[in-house]
């Protein structure tokens, strides 16, 4: 007789937030406390855990791909430069440019 799994619904959305900062598998075994084998078994059992592992991992690779693309072109943006002069503050709105990265490109 097979011992019970310690699956429980809520692990779906935890797993979701673990993958989106990039957790493997084998991290997820670790926060659940048990090894990537029933972390393989429960994504086959129990599909909203598989989906959400899914979404988690994809939505984070896009993230990735997506900076990465803002780092190979050229791009700006703007923003506030916080200075202070004679105790006095004084906020001065610039542009900051990022040059074309081509490390990036690859």
């Amino acid at each position: 007789m097979a011992r019970p799994s310690k699956y429980k619904q809520e692990y779906a959305d935890q797993a979701y937030k673990l993958c989106l900062l990039g957790a493997t598998d084998k991290e997820l075994a670790d926060f659940f406390g048990t090894t990537e084998q029933s972390i393989n078994a429960w994504k086959g059992k129990y599909s909203e855990f598989f989906e959400s592992i899914k979404r988690g991992k994809d939505d984070a690779d896009a993230k990735i791909a997506q900076s990465l693309y803002h780092r190979a072109k050229e791009y700006k943006h703007k923003t506030v430069k916080i200075l202070q002069h004679n105790g006095k503050i004084i906020q001065m709105p610039y542009t900051e440019h990022y040059p074309p990265n081509t490390t990036a490109c690859i």
